[in-house]
């Protein structure tokens, strides 16, 4: 049963005045999604999809998202020309790849930890990713940060309480 009504959301989305970053994943209905994004595109926000749970994605959010966050099994999964977007790679303990729209890629390592608890590492590379491009950061130096984090997080027992 889902409560949520695509044009509810969006209304309310389009309430707020000042917003920079909208972050999605699969755990809501799509449709919500694809209205959201739709409306973030024509305020010029920019949006970061993460697929997870994995799911294929419809054609029209693909088309409204600006960067797609996926982990190695989800990067694979992908149908090769479904996407055209930036894209990052979460690598795990191994840091992240960025894939630039115009054939760009740099990976970034992460740092040497030892690791108690992976649970919400994805999860806080988006969220920083997302606070720091919001504040003008470039991709690069996001996702340094981002992997920088979720590093941080994995040091401690819990999602939110290591975060």
């Amino acid at each position: 049963n889902h409560s949520l009504v695509a044009s509810d959301v969006v209304a309310k989305f389009n309430a707020i005045s000042d917003v920079a970053v909208v972050v999605g994943q699969c755990e809501i209905p799509l449709d919500v999604t694809v209205a959201v994004f739709a409306a973030a595109r024509k305020r010029g926000v920019v949006t970061i999809m993460n697929p997870a749970p994995w799911q294929e994605l419809p054609t029209e959010l693909l088309g409204n998202v600006d960067w797609l966050v996926v982990n190695e099994v989800e990067h694979s999964e992908l149908r090769p020309g479904s996407y055209l977007g930036n894209l990052v790679v979460t690598l795990g303990s191994k840091g992240a790849e960025l894939i630039m729209t115009d054939g760009t890629r740099a990976k970034f390592d992460a740092p040497k930890v030892k690791a108690v608890d992976t649970t919400g590492a994805g999860d806080c590379l988006i969220g920083t990713f997302a606070a720091a491009l919001s504040r003008g950061d470039s991709p690069q130096e996001a996702l340094q940060l981002g992997i920088q984090r979720a590093s941080e997080s994995v040091t401690k027992v819990g999602a939110q309480s290591s975060y």
